[in-house]
């Protein structure tokens, strides 16, 4: 696993004290790469970019967003699928520097880097 610096807007939290808007977590072997992202923004779309250099990553094989339009949603018994994975089509690799834009409370993954 490897743990990225982040640099992103705080916001306070009753329990945790400053908290950041963005949590990510990587790993990474020998030919391939996975980035685990966050937005906690509840309002807010966040774009983030990742240097990616070291990982000598050159493609993007699949970004997926777990999200739903209502921050709220979940998946209950009632209604299993509500909140699913899908496409981010904002998943862009160039110059070793990926980019993406998550929506607001967002948990979006990226692998094949």
């Amino acid at each position: 696993m490897i743990r990225p610096l982040i640099q992103a807007p705080v916001y306070e939290t009753a329990r945790h004290g400053a908290a950041s808007v963005i949590d990510a977590v990587a790993t990474a072997d020998e030919d391939r790469a996975a980035v685990f992202l966050v937005n906690r923004d509840l309002h807010e779309p966040a774009q983030v970019t990742i240097d990616v250099r070291s990982l000598g990553s050159t493609h993007v094989t699949e970004a997926v967003t777990l999200a739903d339009a209502d921050v709220y949603a979940k998946n209950i018994f009632a209604e299993q699928n509500r909140v699913t994975p899908a496409p981010n089509t904002t998943a862009k690799l160039a110059d070793g520097v990926l980019s993406i834009e998550l929506p607001p409370h967002d948990g979006g993954r990226g692998k094949g880097l």
